[in-house]
């Protein structure tokens, strides 16, 4: 219905031409100078009608930029993931040193004074580094 009457205005600086760049002008998490960054997990885990909103947005951003050839991205690992893949390549050693001590000496006592083999199997079994562990865990 239309009144006489003036629309009322928000109080405040005007609203900018850049909304997107003024609010990540700030720190925020998951953003740098070049990228935005939404994990995957965390929008998956958003509220349904996010959610629906946020593919409608993608899916007008590809299309309205589908002429740009767009770089490959690759998720660089964190020093915490190489620390498990370091175990990971640790416990490897580990086995194929057992089998190969155990195909040697058998079960004869170890250069190191240890009960040999069974030392050795029983080290197969010891974490690295199980702070790591127990958060991806948690994660």
């Amino acid at each position: 219905m239309f009144t006489p009457d003036p629309i009322s205005r928000p109080s405040g600086p005007p609203a900018s031409s850049a909304p997107v760049r003024d609010y990540l002008a700030t720190p925020r998490p998951g953003a740098d100078v070049g990228y935005v960054v939404v994990p995957r997990s965390l929008a998956e885990a958003m509220p349904l009608p996010w959610q629906q909103h946020m593919a409608y947005l993608l899916s007008e951003f590809h299309q309205a930029f589908s002429h740009i050839t767009w770089p490959t991205y690759r998720v660089v690992p964190s020093r915490y993931e190489k620390l498990v893949d370091l175990e990971d390549a640790f416990r490897q050693w580990r086995f194929r040193h057992a089998t190969t001590v155990e195909r040697i000496i058998v079960f004869k006592r170890g250069t190191g004074g240890t009960s040999g083999v069974g030392y050795l199997r029983g080290m197969l079994d010891v974490v690295l580094f199980p702070e790591l562990w127990r958060a991806r865990t948690a994660l």
